[in-house]
């Protein structure tokens, strides 16, 4: 992908009146024209990564939004959260590095994004993301993942909410996550085997919305917070746990 030099000269810019923050904005064609369209940076640690709000997103249509760029203050190559984002959205990624006055492209490329120490970006990098892609790469098995059509859908600490909850319970909380997987043939079994996918009420939620995936030895892989991980199946998981699935091809 070739980008203009008035491009190049306004992520640049950008990037100087961020520094030593991240500054982030999208690539959108329209008429004809690609432009550079700076955002904020809503991310809680604008040091070191950037995240562009949903509703900047939304006042474009998906097909003009061609990609995205953001800077590193001396960070001279890619993320791992770059290259899934780049990977998962399929638009590519540019990066300018301050401090080396260096910028290059991402192009989507197929590459699979690793399972343990994922960026976390709700609808896009979740836990239902990780549990499709592993379900589907070492099982074969195709899951299809709920829609939920709200505008604040991209928004955690909206879930958290007591609007949520109410949300939440028009999806039939909260057995939605329940009736999601028996659409996916998926029973609900007693005992615990490798690749069972446990469901998790968590405390700073009102209702069930958290799926990891159990795999033996007393480990589970989950995508719970800021990264990707398989952690102990300790205690305070078991207690979270309300539910264990198995797809009917292992049982």
């Amino acid at each position: 992908m070739e980008l203009s030099e008035i491009i190049h000269k306004n992520i640049k810019i950008h990037a100087k009146s961020e520094y030593p923050n991240e500054c982030c904005g999208l690539i959108v064609k329209l008429n004809n024209e690609t432009i550079s369209v700076p955002c904020e940076n809503t991310s809680k640690t604008p040091e070191k990564s950037f995240i562009i709000d949903h509703q900047e997103i939304q006042k474009y249509n998906s097909n003009d939004i061609i990609g995205f760029y953001h800077s590193h203050k001396d960070l001279l190559d890619f993320s791992l959260a770059d290259i899934a984002f780049s990977e998962k959205l399929n638009k590519f990624c540019v990066l300018y590095v301050v401090d080396s006055n260096i910028l290059k492209i991402h192009k989507p490329n197929g590459v699979e994004i690793p399972y343990v120490g994922r960026p976390f970006f709700l609808g896009t990098l979740d836990c239902f993301v990780l549990f499709k892609d592993y379900y589907r790469r070492v099982l074969n098995i195709n899951i299809t993942l709920p829609e939920i059509d709200h505008p604040q859908r991209y928004n955690v600490d909206y879930w958290k909410s007591k609007e949520a909850e109410i949300e939440f319970a028009k999806l039939g909380s909260p057995k939605w996550i329940n009736n999601f997987l028996i659409d996916n043939d998926f029973t609900e079994v007693k005992d615990l085997k490798k690749y069972d996918i446990l469901v998790f009420k968590l405390p700073m939620f009102k209702f069930e919305c958290h799926v990891g995936i159990y795999l033996e030895n007393h480990q589970i892989l989950h995508h719970l917070s800021e990264f990707s991980a398989i952690e102990n199946y300790k205690h305070a998981y078991k207690r979270a746990t309300t539910h264990i699935f198995r797809h009917k091809t292992l049982i």
